[in-house]
């Protein structure tokens, strides 16, 4: 009876189990065309004949904006739901593949036995390119996708200001609702064209590491050549904003309590940077913790961290508060940092070294798995660190208590913890009769008065007939209060009102096209502009 018929054979079992000798080297280039660069490695530390392989598919121009990236995500997630049925009996022979989105394109992965690893990827492959979108998966998996993004506004404080540092420092990262409005209208037409126009062809680096024969890297590239159209091209990836300056960034959560993330980023991405600033989250961690949960009890999510983002290190304070503000837990944060150097100073240097043993012994610990093993040699490959031993350069860094100490003196940061508002709207020049003034505000303070500029003072309503349009008015200026005899002649009319941003969010290295809606911009406001932090823009 067809009814009882048996499965298919499983391609995915492996037929050859032999453990190959240990070349007991790192990857090495195996090879090198147009388009393809893979790496390899036999390693058989720990006994097994399995392997890993990770790809990189990049696609031209990388991953720029918030719609590649979401079209992207919500596409791997098509192809994944695409294999399920072909990938299960993978699954039952010891085999597991992975698709994801990175900064230069996709990400496959491919682990388990070794011995076919390379039939099962032709089949992830395959799919990639050509995978079919029916509309009904496609509204389910981006309904989904959606709801997931959406629903990030819903997340604890903590959590969205710590996340928003990598939107806000990296190239290629954007908050999630953005990538939903990104995505919110998009049909399966939208992505068959995204995929024909941007992931048309690809420039794949890989590195396949674990129990391989010598053929292994010809096998793969003869594979990657048959299932995956090759291009030779930039492949451009993730980077990271250099922080010049201090920058304040408000961030909206619903939520009773406030949260803070005060981000310190190291002065270049040297080993010996990343080694001071490892260090320095090792001693200051407890300290923090210490200070503003257990003495001030500001928060009961506090933390001192060392992030990595791509290979830029630094420092990052976060917490969490039912009791204090933003500003309340920045000031705090600032106090400790300050009080840090002179703990620091007189720190023994016997503390100093068991707080250093510490740091290089996480380092320096040994891989406990091959596939552990395998995500240290990729993430150092995607580095361009081809020497395969970043964590070791970092524990061998020298750092001595002077240079801890300079590290701490150099992460107070000189923010203005006061209100950063602008009092006073309008300036008289020697070269100007009638000064614009931007706006009727009701109520500014008075500072001074001079040749060169005026101080700030009450400014009355516009007394124009049509305040769109504008027109001359006059003023009587005050000094501390006390009328004086002097007048200002002035054009006056409504400041437009801003209704909304779009997008709300970008990268501080700027870039990104914002969209501003309210008014009125006609009439008197023709010639405004927008100010971004210090920058203005018409």
């Amino acid at each position: 009876s067809e009814a009882l018929a048996l499965p298919p054979p499983n391609p995915y079992l492996p037929q050859n189990l032999e453990v190959f000798a240990d070349d007991a080297e790192p990857p090495k280039p195996a090879v090198a065309r147009p388009g393809l660069v893979l790496w390899s490695d036999r390693d058989t530390a720990f006994g097994t004949p399995r392997a890993n392989l990770y790809l990189s598919l990049g696609v031209p121009g990388g991953i720029r904006t918030p719609e590649d990236l979401a079209m992207a995500t919500l596409y791997a997630r098509i192809v994944r739901d695409a294999l399920n049925e072909a990938a299960y009996p993978a699954y039952l022979a010891g085999l597991g593949y992975g698709i994801d989105v990175d900064g230069h394109g996709f990400q496959v992965s491919i682990a388990g036995y070794s011995d076919k690893q390379l039939t099962l990827l032709a089949t992830v492959l395959d799919a990639l390119t050509s995978a079919t979108v029916d509309p009904q998966r496609f509204a389910v998996l981006r309904d989904e996708l959606l709801r997931d993004w959406r629903n990030y506004r819903d997340e604890r404080p903590y959590t969205q200001a710590y996340g928003a540092l990598s939107y806000l420092l990296m190239s290629n990262r954007w908050p999630p609702e953005l990538l939903a409005e990104a995505l919110a209208d998009r049909t399966p037409g939208d992505l068959l064209d995204w995929r024909a126009s941007r992931a048309a062809k690809f420039h794949v680096v890989g590195l396949h590491h674990g129990n391989l024969p010598v053929e292994a890297a010809w096998a793969l590239a003869a594979v990657l050549q048959k299932h995956l159209p090759l291009g030779a091209f930039p492949r451009p990836g993730t980077e990271v904003i250099d922080v010049a300056a201090a920058h304040r960034y408000a961030l909206e959560v619903d939520h009773q309590d406030a949260a803070m993330a005060l981000y310190l980023q190291d002065p270049d991405d040297s080993f010996e940077s990343r080694a001071r600033s490892a260090l320095a989250a090792a001693v200051l961690g407890q300290a923090y913790f210490t200070s503003l949960r257990t003495e001030q009890q500001l928060g009961y999510v506090v933390a001192a961290t060392n992030p990595t983002m791509r290979d830029r290190g630094g420092l990052a304070f976060i917490v969490q508060s039912p009791v204090a503000s933003p500003a309340e837990l920045e000031q705090a944060t600032q106090a400790f940092l300050t009080g840090q150097i002179d703990a620091v100073d007189a720190m023994p240097e016997a503390t100093f070294e068991t707080y250093k043993a510490g740091v290089i012994s996480e380092l320096t610990e040994r891989d406990r798995n091959l596939a552990e093993r395998g995500r240290r040699l990729w993430q150092d490959l995607m580095l361009d660190v081809t020497t395969f031993d970043s964590d070791a350069r970092i524990a061998d860094a020298g750092m001595v208590l002077d240079e801890l100490i300079a590290v701490h003196d150099q992460s107070t940061l000189p923010f203005d913890l006061a209100p950063a508002l602008t009092r006073c709207l309008f300036r008289v020049a020697p070269d100007l009769a009638a000064p614009t003034v931007l706006g009727a505000p009701t109520e500014l303070a008075v500072t001074s008065l001079s040749d060169s500029a005026i101080g700030c003072a009450p400014i009355p309503p516009c007394p124009c007939a049509d305040v769109a349009l504008g027109c001359n008015a006059t003023m009587t200026l005050t000094r501390n209060g006390v009328d004086t005899e002097a007048e200002l002649s002035y054009f006056c009319f409504p400041a437009p009102s801003v209704a909304r941003l779009t997008p709300a969010y970008g990268p501080v290295g700027g870039g990104t096209v914002v969209t501003v809606a309210g008014g009125p911009f006609g009439g008197a406001t023709a010639g405004a502009r927008c100010r971004f932090g210090a920058f203005e823009k018409d």
